[in-house]
């Protein structure tokens, strides 16, 4: 099987597996459902309404562009019924990649994902750099730009990769405190 029919097998076994598990709540959407907030462990809409995300990732959006395209964001949506999109930047492949090319991929991401209206979690992805501090200067720049330019994404804060407490101490404090000032409104995740 080629990589990328076994990578469409796994993508659609993790959504179908999620969509089943969530049923109970109602799907949010941006347009109906505006900014979410937590309490406790439950996600909420901007009216109080209990909600739920489901989604897929993009993976490595280096390593797969092709699926960044508004086609398929659209029979996501409107087919599944999935509200979340995870653009996964690679924190190695953006700092020693194509970091123009890498970034025009996430904008259109992020553009479909909002013509097709579902929310995004921008994730800065530690994984073959294996400390979040190795690019620490380049992930408070790439945060401030997206959250500058973007008024509705969420953001996650800690990824599982990293290798030690103090690290993420270390990156946590300087990652948030640096970018929290463009935060706003924006849904910031653990």
């Amino acid at each position: 099987m080629s990589l990328s029919k076994h990578f469409c097998t796994v993508f659609i076994l993790l959504l179908a597996q999620v969509s089943f598990a969530c049923a109970a709540k109602p799907v949010a959407r941006p347009s109906t459902s505006g900014k979410l907030h937590v309490v406790g462990t439950e996600l909420y809409d901007q009216n109080g309404n209990r909600v739920v995300l489901r989604g897929v990732s993009t993976h490595g959006l280096a390593w797969f562009p092709q699926y960044v395209n508004n086609k398929l964001f659209h029979q996501l949506s409107k087919e599944w019924n999935t509200n979340l999109i995870r653009l996964a930047m690679y924190s190695d492949d953006y700092v020693n990649g194509d970091r123009k090319k890498n970034l025009e991929v996430l904008r259109k991401g992020v553009e479909y994902a909002i013509e097709n209206d579902m929310y995004v979690m921008v994730d800065w992805h530690i994984l073959t750099d294996n400390n979040p501090n190795i690019n620490l200067a380049e992930a408070i720049n790439f945060f401030n730009e997206m959250a500058k330019e973007y008024a509705n994404i969420i953001i996650p804060v800690i990824r599982r990769h990293m290798p030690t407490l103090p690290q993420y101490m270390r990156l946590g404090n300087g990652y948030v405190d640096n970018f929290w000032k463009n935060l706003g409104h924006r849904l910031v995740v653990k």
